[in-house]
């Protein structure tokens, strides 16, 4: 008998450690975000707070979604899919709109890689060999 690992196709594979590379990207990048915050004494120690926990909840959520498609449950990888819809159009306009000084110009391009990882990873969930495995879940 073959366990769930050996029926699983090569491109889930290939795009559960993607997820996870982003995220811990996404995690790294918080943390600099939110010392570099806290450090600039422009905010109060609430705010710093309130964006860190937002910030915990967000990677908990993308976490949860990524180890629930690794184990092939189909809802996941459509709510990864409704994540990403929502949040590209407001990465795009945030980096087109806001101008950003240069010091912080590397945060848009790192949240963009972030959805651009995510989108091919996306893709990779969606083909259908994968599409067919997560039926059968």
């Amino acid at each position: 008998m073959y366990s769930q690992e050996s029926q699983r196709p090569r491109e889930i594979g290939i795009a559960v450690r993607l997820l996870w590379g982003a995220t811990a990207i996404l995690c790294v990048w918080t943390l600099r975000n939110l010392i570099e915050t806290y450090r600039s004494n422009i905010f109060e120690y609430q705010v710093v707070i309130m964006s860190g926990l937002t910030a915990v909840l967000y990677i908990v959520l993308v976490s949860l979604m990524v180890l629930m498609i690794s184990k092939g449950r189909n809802w996941a990888r459509v709510v990864l899919l409704a994540i990403v819809i929502l949040g590209l159009p407001i990465e795009i306009w945030r980096f087109a709109v806001f101008p950003e000084p240069v010091r912080l110009f590397p945060n848009s391009l790192v949240g963009l890689a972030i959805l651009g990882i995510w989108g091919c990873s996306l893709v990779l969930l969606f083909t259908r060999r994968a599409s067919i495995w997560f039926r059968k879940r």
